[in-house]
């Protein structure tokens, strides 16, 4: 069985950086919530969508930080 999209967007942040969001409920628990950050999958527990989101914009803020002089 396929999983249900609650929610797709793109971001656009520069000509060359983007993000894709896909938030989707699963029929049967696979293997849990989780992100992917990078070339890394965690663990992650989700609560509420609104805060997944801005999870998120931290994690990019981070990112952005991370690598503004590559």
């Amino acid at each position: 069985m396929k999983s249900a999209e609650l929610f797709h967007a793109q971001i656009v942040y520069s000509q060359r950086a983007f993000a894709d969001l896909v938030l989707g409920r699963v029929p049967k628990p696979g293997k849990g919530d989780h992100r992917h950050f990078g070339a890394k999958e965690s663990e992650y527990g989700f609560t509420t969508p609104d805060v997944l989101l801005a999870d998120f914009h931290r994690d990019i803020s981070r990112l952005n930080r991370e690598n503004r002089n590559a």
